[in-house]
């Protein structure tokens, strides 16, 4: 039996792709999504008994010992915030995971953008990556928007027309403009260029790549797991449609008609040469990293973003700004946390973030 090409596999399973959690029923937004504004601070003092995890030692700082307006303490512990932060543009209070940095007035910022699941709890970097561990011991400020009823099918992007219901889909103005002055006022990070470094998992590869891109000023480092890159052409943007309107949306309003309206705008691939700040693209090749088979979506996602991946790699070849591209295209991953955690941290992946921020030689 001859064993189908990835590119094929790519092809013949496109509805799939990008659709994790859309396939799921509880992914669907939930018309009862928070709609109201914040009662404001939450006078709270830091628990005796931390939930979760507690700082220790040089962990501990003034800074991170105070909840904030709309915040309650993470069941994940270790500083962690769990904060509703009101979007005007979208109306409604978005659900974010904040481990602040230890000092205040430090400008440096991880941000995490996580796939499509139906998890209207946690961020995936939380609480299956770990990363709050990981950057406790760091003067850095973790910022994790919660996907589920909030992000999915909304590739962190500004939709440019709502819903036939009314519904605004205003994601990069939230976090551009909204999350960094909450961030400011409550959190005393300075809004500054060049001081925030992305991470972003499938949806959330196409939601930093997007911010990266279009808003170059301000981020010093990107790294895209299991991403997607061409998305203007057919095959892609037939997936990207598919994602949007399993979850109730409508995808012509997200960037107008194909391919017109703002497609290519939003291409990666077509704006290579806006990216001024260092790149890493990853991906696995769809087959098991621990020995457990992984199930069928994660075997075909990944095996289609190795293939955009590759895409992407050729393209970049030719840019002028080459070298600011790295790529790891592993021959073992499937489209989970298995793949994203061991390349975050045992291929480089996190200290590429650290270094990108200045707080590792």
């Amino acid at each position: 039996m001859t064993t189908p090409s990835p590119r094929l596999l790519s092809g013949t399973l496109a509805a799939l792709l990008l659709a994790s959690g859309v396939l799921i029923p509880s992914a669907v937004p939930s018309a009862t999504a928070v709609e109201h504004e914040p009662n404001g601070s939450v006078n709270e003092p830091y628990p005796k008994v931390p939930v979760g995890v507690p700082l220790v030692g040089n962990q501990y700082t003034a800074h991170r010992s105070y909840l904030r307006p709309g915040c309650r303490w993470d069941v994940f512990g270790r500083g962690l915030q769990h904060c509703q932060v009101y979007s005007r543009a979208m109306k409604q209070s978005i659900p974010v995971e904040i481990l602040p940095a230890k000092t205040a007035g430090n400008p440096r910022i991880i941000m995490a953008l996580d796939g499509l699941n139906d998890n209207n709890k946690h961020n995936g970097f939380v609480f299956a990556g770990n990363m709050q561990a990981r950057l406790v011991n760091y003067d850095v400020t973790l910022v994790a928007p919660i996907s589920g009823d909030y992000a999915a099918g909304t590739y962190y992007t500004d939709y440019v027309a709502p819903m036939d219901s009314g519904k605004n889909l205003r994601w990069e103005t939230f976090l551009v403009r909204e999350l960094p002055a909450y961030l400011e006022w409550n959190f005393q990070v300075p809004n500054r260029r060049k001081s925030t470094a992305l991470v972003g998992l499938s949806m959330g590869s196409v939601g930093i790549l997007n911010l990266a891109q279009r808003f170059p000023q301000r981020y010093t480092a990107v790294n895209a797991m299991s991403g997607f890159y061409t998305l203007s052409r057919p095959l892609r943007a037939g997936v990207l449609a598919v994602g949007s309107q399993m979850v109730g949306y409508q995808p012509r309003r997200m960037w107008g008609p194909w391919p017109t309206g703002q497609w290519r705008a939003h291409d990666p691939s077509l704006n290579i040469t806006r990216y001024t700040m260092p790149v890493r693209a990853s991906c696995g090749n769809g087959t098991s990293l621990t020995g457990v088979e992984p199930p069928p979506f994660a075997v075909v996602a990944e095996v289609a973003s190795h293939v955009d991946t590759e895409d992407f790699q050729k393209m970049v070849a030719f840019a002028p700004n080459r070298k600011n591209f790295t790529f790891r295209i592993a021959n073992k991953g499937a489209h989970n946390w298995a793949f994203w955690e061991d390349d975050l941290y045992h291929h480089g992946g996190f200290t590429f973030l650290l270094r990108s921020l200045g707080l590792l030689r």
